[in-house]
């Protein structure tokens, strides 16, 4: 189901609002025409029948998206304030520094870790959703092949270099993550990574705004995922039904954020790269919440 870990949920009234909407989302076949762009209709039957129960799924779909917004937002105030921008230096994880030396185990970074330790813990989604944007960034420096770009975040070239595609990803993401055993941590971490793979694996990666896009409505989505999993540690929900939900709800979260505009102007450093991504979850979840 994506998002991992013994957790069972907040317990806040947002959320279980949340439960409930996803509940009433129907599951179909899980495949397209859940982001509002519609389906075929077949050829023939009762197109308004059919009509009718795509507008259904699409409000059931903003409803849920939006619900999840508004109880992020709740969590996280930064979502709704004044932005307030984030330095690099203080995302990366703290870093014990060697004598000597390449890589990361040379690095410090200013902050003993910027993730969500204990259930207790406020969500943090602005700051990490920066955190991930980070990532980005240096999976576009080992591909351009950037050295002080990627020396920012504590990584050398030459040893990432000496690294097959996989183990170069884990590199950069434990530069810049950490090792946050959280779920919120491992939401994060899963939607970076799928970024990142399509970034250093693929013949034609894509475009940074893509990428950025791609990340923030992966994080968003698992996020929600975090608390809806709950239903199905308790049984509430079988494995299957809730995958074709997920599904549709991805899908709905991805086209609405693949609105949000990204400002391309050359290659972006890395900060840039956490800047945008800070920015763009913010104008995710408002848009989301405008339903």
């Amino acid at each position: 189901m994506g998002a991992s870990g013994a957790y069972g949920g907040s317990g806040r009234q947002e959320w279980n609002d949340v439960r409930d909407l996803f509940d009433q989302v129907p599951p179909g076949a899980g495949d397209a025409g859940d982001g509002g762009e519609g389906g075929d209709g077949g050829d023939g039957g009762d197109t308004g029948t059919a009509q009718a129960d795509e507008q259904s799924l699409i409000s059931a779909l903003s409803a849920v998206a939006g619900a999840l917004a508004d109880a992020l937002a709740g969590e996280d105030t930064t979502l709704a304030g004044p932005p307030s921008g984030v330095s690099l230096g203080s995302l990366l994880p703290r870093r014990h520094t060697t004598g000597g030396g390449t890589g990361g185990g040379t690095f410090r970074g200013e902050s003993a870790g910027s993730g969500r330790s204990g259930g207790g813990s406020r969500r943090s989604v602005a700051r990490s959703a920066a955190r991930g944007g980070a990532a980005l960034g240096g999976a576009y420096a080992l591909r351009s092949g950037d050295r002080a770009a990627l020396a920012e975040i504590g990584l050398d070239l030459d040893e990432l270099r000496g690294l097959g595609p996989r183990s170069q990803c884990a590199r950069i993401l434990d530069a810049v993550l950490g090792e946050g055993g959280h779920p919120d941590e491992t939401a994060l971490r899963t939607a970076a990574a799928e970024q990142l793979k399509a970034i250093v694996m693929q013949e034609n990666p894509p475009s940074e705004a893509d990428a950025l896009r791609g990340f923030i409505a992966a994080f968003v989505f698992q996020l929600g995922l975090v608390e809806l999993r709950s239903d199905l540690a308790k049984g509430v929900i079988d494995v299957s039904t809730a995958l074709k939900k997920e599904g549709r709800i991805r899908r709905y979260i991805e086209t609405r954020v693949s609105q949000l505009q990204v400002p391309t102007s050359g290659k972006m450093s890395i900060a840039n790269f956490s800047a945008q991504a800070y920015r763009l979850v913010r104008e995710a979840i408002n848009l989301l919440r405008a339903r």
